[in-house]
């Protein structure tokens, strides 16, 4: 019967050694996620070229970008945002819409990308509302 109680007695130590080995392990990975959760694109340095245009304002280019900047600093933290061009008002295949250009570094690749952008479309209430970001080539052939 005393090697029966030995017995239990490292049962119970290697149950309370695996019981806190596995604590430890969640900690971690809980520390690591939320470290990465907060981990955010930058858009700290955005510069904006406004170019010119005959239907949008300097403010309605600058409420596109802030909705461009709200979303791009929800992206991978490897992702610098560096510039958005206006595309001009002969951009938009639709007629009604305003086309941001984003200039940005892409630490995964270690490049600086050129060929994506926000299309905006101004909405009934007067707000901007942002319809699409992709490729500039999806957005119509002037692109």
């Amino acid at each position: 019967m005393v090697w029966l109680k030995e017995v239990n007695d490292v049962k119970n130590r290697v149950y309370t050694a695996s019981r806190a080995l596995a604590c430890l392990i969640l900690l971690v990975l809980i520390f690591t996620g939320c470290q990465m959760k907060n981990q955010k694109a930058d858009v700290s340095d955005v510069q904006i070229d406004y170019g010119t245009s005959a239907r949008y304002t300097r403010a309605d280019i600058d409420a596109c970008a802030a909705l461009a900047n709200a979303q791009f600093s929800g992206f991978s933290h490897k992702l610098v945002l560096q510039q958005l061009i206006f595309m001009g008002d002969d951009y938009c295949p639709s007629g009604d819409c305003l086309i941001l250009k984003a200039v940005y570094y892409d630490g995964y690749i270690d490049q600086t990308v050129t060929d994506f952008g926000w299309r905006f479309s101004p909405g009934e209430d007067g707000e901007w509302y942002i319809e699409d970001f992709t490729e500039l080539s999806n957005m119509g052939d002037h692109i």
